[in-house]
């Protein structure tokens, strides 16, 4: 039998086998770690504008497929939720469309898919043209899983332009909750792609690095 000595440990091996354990003296210590799971939320710009093209593709479609390609590559230890708006038939935000827990990310890809046709209710063929981006970061911020510990937390927003609300006279406490998210650096802003937006799929995949 010989000793070597690799590193810190220390090893008795059988020099005509090859075999090697620990001496007596070859310390070991056990950490347990523990991995992190991420909370993501998404915010997603249905108005009328969206179904409009940029180049061959309609934005709708684009941003669609970047969302489904992303949940489809970090559904590990992700949960996911999906809020659109506005609300179809309406201007405001009337309910979350997918609520963030373990099974959203299948549920959300489904009711995307099926809303690229355009006779699906979701579709921004059916409207309305308004844009109420404070009013609906105000809803994701209430959202219970932002109180929740130990998790990493995303709200994401994808969008084709600037907010535009249901009337002129924003509420301002609804504009506050944005720039307060924006100031915390929980919200990721990615417009569906355009003259000077950028590719929603680069986007998301810049979030899983």
């Amino acid at each position: 039998m010989s000793l070597m000595r690799r590193g810190l440990r220390s090893l008795e091996c059988d020099t005509d086998s090859g075999a090697c354990v620990p001496d007596e003296q070859c310390g070991e210590q056990v950490v347990n770690s523990t991995v992190v799971g991420r909370d993501i939320f998404i915010v997603l710009d249905r108005s009328c504008s969206m179904k409009h093209k940029i180049g061959s593709k309609k934005k709708w479609r684009a941003a669609v497929e970047a969302v489904n390609d992303f949940v489809a590559a970090d559904q590990a230890d992700t949960r996911f939720g999906l809020e659109l708006f506005p609300s179809v038939g309406a201007c405001g935000i009337q309910d979350v469309a997918i609520p963030l827990s373990n099974t959203g990310g299948t549920e959300l890809t489904a009711l995307l898919s099926s809303a690229l046709d355009s006779s699906d209710p979701n579709n921004p063929a059916h409207g309305p043209c308004r844009t109420p981006t404070a009013l609906a970061m105000a809803l994701a911020a209430q959202q219970p899983f932002i109180t929740e510990e130990g998790r990493a937390k995303y709200i994401l927003l994808i969008t084709d332009g600037k907010t535009f609300p249901c009337n002129k006279n924003v509420d301002p406490a609804n504009l506050k909750v944005l720039n307060t998210i924006e100031q915390r650096s929980i919200l990721r802003r990615h417009r569906a792609p355009g003259a000077g937006w950028r590719n929603p799929k680069r986007c998301l995949a810049s979030i899983s690095r």
